[in-house]
């Protein structure tokens, strides 16, 4: 990153610390933007075989680090972002945050917990086109790994495998939020995704991110994981946040309120009574896909793609 510095801007009191924070602007040199945003100091990033040192970064930076998946929309591709820490680390607060900086209107909807409700996202997300400034993007939730471990990495590469033609064809961004990397298998995270956050605890508080990009390796089949930004991210608050827990909290009743055994209710037969319904509905006449997306509460193109579906 390109680098012009700046006098002291504020005192962070973070670690049980003062940290002089200096404002800076960076930008990556591919790109015509950049970014105010505020350096730490130093970092010292453990690995494999040595420690590096990095610049430490602000919450400004998330934008910053965001048009990554911006710019790979604008050259013609799509861009699957894999966010992995331990639970309660931060994953679904840093996706939301990237999202909403990509665009500001990004709704709760494009948030999934259950498959299905990430492939009606996937589905119904119109074309990118960068021109106008549409960008689909969709976040899938840690919170169905939480409750669902035994299935849920087999049912979610499955998924991705099969939706990756789709993905590709719309240019759609897409949040994949997990505890470990590792736990996908090596064509979905050595093949698929080039931007990689891991998310962690650093001396009891949470809100640090550590972004590394994959590079084709000739002598192995893995990808080489370069580091690129170490950065702070904020807690959320707000509208958008209370929507996003009270959804979160929706799922996770309906998701231990079943009886079957398994952790898991018979989602196909729920989902087919739904969308029925929702076809019922709009034939009566008496909705149009508008007032039907306000009364059930979520994407206009979620009912435009349930509708299509059964027509």
């Amino acid at each position: 990153m390109t680098e012009e510095k700046e006098k002291p801007e504020y005192v962070l009191e973070k670690w049980g610390m003062k940290i002089p924070v200096t404002r800076m602007t960076v930008g990556p040199p591919w790109l015509s933007e950049s970014w105010d945003v505020g350096n730490l100091g130093e970092y010292v990033l453990p690995g494999p075989r040595a420690s590096k040192v990095m610049q430490m970064w602000d919450s400004r930076l998330v934008p910053a680090v965001a048009s990554h998946g911006v710019e790979r929309v604008r050259t013609g591709f799509d861009c699957i972002w894999l966010i992995t820490g331990e639970r309660r680390t931060g994953k679904s607060t840093l996706a939301a945050q990237m999202a909403l900086s990509v665009d500001p209107d990004f709704s709760v909807d494009n948030i999934a917990f259950r498959l299905d409700d990430f492939n009606d996202v996937i589905e119904s997300n119109p074309w990118a086109d960068p021109e106008k400034g549409i960008y689909p993007q969709v976040i899938l939730d840690e919170a169905g790994f939480d409750l669902f471990s035994q299935n849920w990495m087999k049912e979610v590469q499955r998924n991705l495998v099969r939706k990756m033609e789709v993905i590709g064809a719309k240019r759609q961004i897409v949040y994949l939020c997990l505890p470990h990397r590792m736990m996908l298998n090596r064509q979905l995270r050595e093949g698929f995704s080039p931007y990689w956050i891991n998310t962690q605890v650093e001396r009891g508080e949470r809100g640090l991110a550590i972004m590394r990009e994959g590079h084709p390796n000739v002598f192995d089949i893995e990808r080489y994981w370069s580091p690129e930004a170490v950065f702070l991210f904020d807690r959320m608050t707000g509208t958008f946040w209370e929507k996003y827990s009270e959804k979160k909290n929706v799922f996770i009743e309906w998701a231990t309120g079943d009886q079957y055994g398994d952790g898991a209710p018979d989602k196909s037969k729920l989902r087919v009574h739904r969308d029925r319904l929702i076809v019922e509905l709009y034939n009566t006449g008496k909705f149009n896909q508008q007032q039907l997306a306000k009364l059930l509460d979520c994407s206009q193109g979620m009912i435009s793609g349930i509708i299509k579906g059964k027509s």
